[in-house]
């Protein structure tokens, strides 16, 4: 068996931080488990015993060690930033969408719905494509419910 690559030395002030993570029990499952894992691996098990104790994958225990040696406690515990899928859409265009929701329906129409609201916006050049579900998650942001006119400030001017 190959030597451990990354060793968990801990200080005083980690140690006594981690135990007050253990102890307390006030944080998600995820972080109690990683200081748990902190705390087995300063002790010297080995990754297979951690993760069985913990109930845990082993390659959860070397990954927490790994981001432990390499970052830090603070990653170790809390994960570090993901940045994720860029927002596709602007809040200028949010706005627009708002706007166009605040007037009044089409004639035709008693109400705005939200799958004319997607027609409208991608008409208007606001957004090349939106589903009903987009418009209505806009909406949604904005605690708008055209359906419901009384909720709806209509723009006076047109």
């Amino acid at each position: 068996m190959a030597a451990k690559k990354y060793i968990v030395k801990l200080s005083k002030k980690d140690k006594k931080v981690l135990r007050d993570i253990v102890k307390k029990g006030m944080n998600i499952a995820s972080v109690i488990r990683r200081a748990h894992i902190l705390l087995k691996s300063e002790q010297g098990m080995i990754d297979k015993t951690i993760a069985e104790h913990l109930d845990c994958h082993e390659d959860s225990v070397r990954d927490t060690r790994k981001r432990f040696c390499d970052s830090g406690l603070e990653d170790a515990l809390y994960g570090y930033h993901r940045s994720g899928k860029p927002p596709t859409i602007t809040n200028e265009q949010k706005l627009k969408t708002v706007a166009i929701a605040c007037t009044e329906a089409p004639k035709g129409h008693s109400h705005w719905s939200l799958k004319l609201l997607a027609k409208e916006v991608v008409k208007k050049g606001i957004l090349p494509s939106i589903s009903h579900e987009g418009v209505r998650i806009i909406l949604q942001e904005h605690d708008l419910k055209p359906h419901l006119k009384k909720n709806v400030v209509c723009s006076e001017a047109k």
